[in-house]
């Protein structure tokens, strides 16, 4: 489905997104056509839209691939708070000891440095806890009065993503402030 607003032009692979979108981001679309894959080059995200915003990374590899699409993004600086949560059982035992999610998350925070150290960008690593990923990055977002939240996607079929409750549609579905996926190779995402 092809959906202009104001002369941009952006391509979704199904109408659920679609109303997601619309329904998040409150903006009028109009629909066009029937196509496949979303495409937003990285000239059309407005400087506005990146200008604080919450970066959630799960493991070393994310933050390497996240933080360098990040990066290259963010010619004119900003501000970024990459955050990585550690989240709790809920009463059950957790799966490692809170000392090698400490230092799993030191090594991603590692990477974030290394990858985002820049002029103009002032970069903050925040150490979340909490039973439910989404809402506690959500949480976040608000306290950091974020412009957006912006990841890449992470690997899994389809089938494994829908038996683990897909993590970017509930941050997509639930949020309040507009979710940014950058294409997780550099070659996509264009034209």
């Amino acid at each position: 489905m092809n959906l202009v607003r104001g002369g941009l032009r952006t391509t979704f692979r199904d109408t659920k997104l679609y109303g997601r979108i619309s329904a998040v981001t409150k903006l009028p679309f109009c629909t066009i056509g029937a196509n496949l894959r979303p495409r937003i080059s990285s000239d059309t995200i407005s400087d506005a839209l990146l200008r604080k915003i919450v970066v959630p990374l799960a493991s070393v590899e994310d933050a390497r691939t996240t933080c360098e699409r990040v990066r290259a993004r963010l010619d004119d600086g900003g501000e970024v708070l990459a955050v990585h949560v550690i989240e709790k059982a809920g009463g059950a035992p957790d799966k490692a000891s809170v000392e090698q999610r400490e230092q799993r998350t030191r090594d991603i925070f590692a990477v974030a440095e290394e990858k985002l150290d820049g002029e103009g960008i002032d970069l903050e690593t925040e150490t979340l806890y909490g039973t439910d990923v989404v809402e506690t990055i959500l949480d976040a977002a608000s306290e950091f009065d974020a412009t957006a939240i912006v990841f890449t996607p992470r690997g899994g079929s389809r089938w494994l993503k829908l038996l683990t409750s897909d993590t970017a549609t509930r941050l997509v579905e639930d949020t309040d402030r507009p979710v940014v996926v950058l294409p997780a190779d550099e070659a996509g995402g264009g034209g």
